[in-house]
């Protein structure tokens, strides 16, 4: 396979062995259903107008996001087994020596990761990509994946916050167009950023949506985000959903290869394929349930995308979402099932619809709505078939909370399911990382240690007060909590 650069040609040998596992990762991504869900809601929680500093907005943004785990892990086996032959790959071998030196790929479980700032230094977030570089300038917490073969380590950043109240997304789809260029001679150059490397470049060095904007502009340090494997394992990438503490919020794909920004400050809705003006477009599908939404809930009116290179005029605008199209359109209803066109519409017109009666003032109550409807997407293990007879299954959840003062980012996974947050203006960036899954895979169940009376050296009933279910507060675990009125 011959891969076109300016400066050379890199020529791949593809053999029988090559071709059956681009087959088969070919095949696991159309088996793969890739079900990551994100979904947002503001709420008004300031008492006083200069109560959230000169730069927070003044709403506080609730976000969670679903992480559903197989595809990841399929990808990387077939990478690493195929980079093992090292007469391959000999370009990928030139640029990474020490892929096939030692056999056995070592993957370890998603890590809550904490990174303090540092100097400028290579960081592999890809096994092709080695002496990329980048510099942290913002202290953040963000969830990550590493896998290990040989010597050559490799960490990338699927999810999180930085201290300035920047957060990141990477949720799988595989619409972006690259640029066609973009090979060895450009790794490591100023403005060429790897897609996988991208989280982790735009939390450790930008504090908001606009001057990620700027940078992507045209000879900016964001100018050109390629794709990091030089051959097709079938291996989809992302679209990136950016939000800030003044209150941008954008999603970003990568459109005739210049980077493009969805406004996504009222749809606060984000799944995976296809590209997100397709999924707001496809709103107006269910425009029937719009009906039942309170007047002032009915319409996310949105303005176009735009594109950092002023250059690209062929952006759609999405007018006012929903809308009818069509006659017959009172017939249809939500879709309950785990496709990401269906998921995007149930998050999108539920979020809507929940606006009429949940409070937009109360931490605890926009806490427990949120959480509630992120919930819609979980995948129990074993429901959705994936790759490689494994199963689509939502590995972890995370909740953001930022603006108007507050940096907090919580976790939880798929047996322990009590919220765990972590306070990004007080915290230790050095802590070591947390394992979002043990490997025992342990459930948390609270005995309440309701004992009869009788077996305490007493006499009758054993409740004398009855337990209230709902108290009004937002449960999370102790460690760095934060006090709230609520």
């Amino acid at each position: 396979k011959f891969v076109p650069s300016v400066k050379k040609m890199v020529r791949f040998t593809p053999s029988r062995g090559l071709l059956l596992i681009l087959a088969a990762a070919s095949a696991a991504r159309d088996a793969a259903v890739l079900a990551c869900g994100n979904v947002r809601l503001d709420a008004d929680l300031a008492e006083t107008p200069d109560e959230c500093g000169p730069s927070d907005s003044r709403l506080t943004s609730f976000q969670a996001r679903t992480m559903e785990l197989d595809r990841f892990r399929a990808a990387n086996r077939a990478l690493f087994a195929l980079a093992a032959n090292r007469t391959d790959l000999v370009g990928l071998q030139t640029l990474s020596p020490e892929l096939g030196k030692t056999p056995g790929l070592v993957e370890t479980p998603f890590m809550v990761e904490f990174f303090p700032t540092q100097a400028t230094k290579e960081h592999a977030c890809t096994p092709a990509a080695p002496r990329w570089k980048w510099r942290r300038e913002i202290p953040f917490v963000g969830v990550t994946a590493m896998a290990s073969y040989g010597k050559l380590e490799f960490k990338q950043t699927a999810e999180g916050m930085n201290k300035d109240g920047l957060t990141v997304s990477a949720q799988i789809y595989r619409g972006n167009v690259f640029p066609h260029n973009a090979v060895a001679e450009e790794w490591g150059l100023p403005g060429w950023v790897p897609d996988a490397c991208l989280p982790y470049a735009l939390l450790s060095k930008y504090s908001t949506v606009q001057q990620i904007r700027d940078e992507a502009r045209p000879g900016g340090e964001l100018a050109n985000v390629y794709r990091w494997t030089v051959v097709d394992l079938g291996i989809p990438s992302y679209h990136w959903i950016v939000d800030d503490a003044t209150g941008d919020h954008a999603v970003i794909e990568i459109v005739d290869e210049k980077l493009v920004f969805w406004n996504n400050s009222e749809i606060g809705t984000v799944t995976n394929d296809p590209s997100f003006a397709w999924h707001a477009q496809n709103i107006n599908q269910y425009w029937a349930t719009s009906e039942f939404l309170k007047p002032d809930h009915s319409l996310a009116t949105t303005s176009p995308g735009t594109a950092a290179d002023p250059a690209q005029s062929n952006i759609p605008a999405f007018g006012s979402l929903p809308a009818s199209v069509g006659t017959g359109m009172n017939t249809r209803v939500l879709p309950g099932d785990y496709t990401s066109a269906s998921r995007f519409q149930k998050l999108f017109y539920t979020k809507q619809l929940s606006k009429a009666g949940a409070s937009t003032t109360s931490y605890a109550e926009t806490f427990a709505n949120v959480n509630a409807l992120i919930s819609q997407t979980f995948i129990p293990l074993g429901v959705v078939p994936g790759a490689s007879m494994n199963y689509e299954w939502t590995a972890w959840t995370t909740m953001k909370v930022y603006g108007c003062g507050r940096r907090q980012f919580m976790y939880k996974g798929y047996f322990d399911l009590q919220w765990k947050v972590i306070d990004l203006s007080d915290v230790n960036f050095d802590h070591p990382p947390i394992t979002i899954n043990p490997e025992e895979g342990k459930e948390t169940i609270e005995d309440l240690n309701l004992k009869p009376v009788a077996s305490l050296g007493g006499d009758g009933p054993a409740a004398k007060k009855p337990l209230r279910m709902n108290k009004g507060k937002a449960s999370k675990s102790k460690a760095n909590k934060e006090s709230n009125k609520e």
